[in-house]
């Protein structure tokens, strides 16, 4: 399932990956993630997060089918750090890459509102003004986004997910 592999010189360090098994069972990773969402909801500050789980959630819902061919740099706030995303989508669906991106849309978010968003439940303009969406170039851009993934709540109904994000909004970045 997972295999040690040590990097060469100069890199020097020991990582562990999935084996050919392993990532056979990506798909029920990705669905237990799916219908894991509806528990993401409300967090409380207290609650420990791990800004990896962001770039899993991006890859996760990223549409598997075509998307609008749209490219935005996604900078997620976690405390005092940000992280850097390419979501790229395309006619083989959204891909999801760790690090710089060289697109001209940059939005810069909270991890809290990130989820809300590829969802379609943020009102862009209104988070544009309150300050808790940034962005650089086509704002317009932004109304689209949440194409590129497919978010499915299972059984719950969105209108209960989009009470609990209005109960609990996410602090301004």
């Amino acid at each position: 399932m997972v295999q040690r592999r040590d990097h060469p010189p100069p890199v020097s360090a020991m990582v562990y990956e999935l084996t050919d098994t392993g990532q056979a069972l990506q798909p029920v990773i990705a669905s237990l993630a799916r219908w894991g969402l509806r528990f993401f909801f409300p967090r409380h500050p207290s609650e420990h997060f791990e800004p990896d789980w962001m770039r899993q959630a991006l890859s996760i819902f990223a549409r598997q089918d075509s998307s609008p061919d749209l490219q935005f740099a996604v900078i997620v706030h976690v405390g005092e750090r940000d992280y850097c995303y390419d979501v790229q989508g395309g006619a083989g669906g959204t891909q999801v890459r760790e690090g710089e991106s060289t697109a001209k849309e940059r939005l810069a978010v909270d991890a809290a509102l990130l989820p809300m968003l590829m969802a379609g439940f943020v009102d862009v303009e209104a988070a544009l003004a309150s300050g808790a969406l940034a962005t650089e170039g086509e704002a317009a851009k932004l109304r689209d986004f949440p194409a590129l993934f497919e978010m499915d709540f299972g059984d719950v109904d969105p209108e209960q997910i989009k009470a609990a994000m209005a109960n609990h909004p996410p602090p301004p970045p």
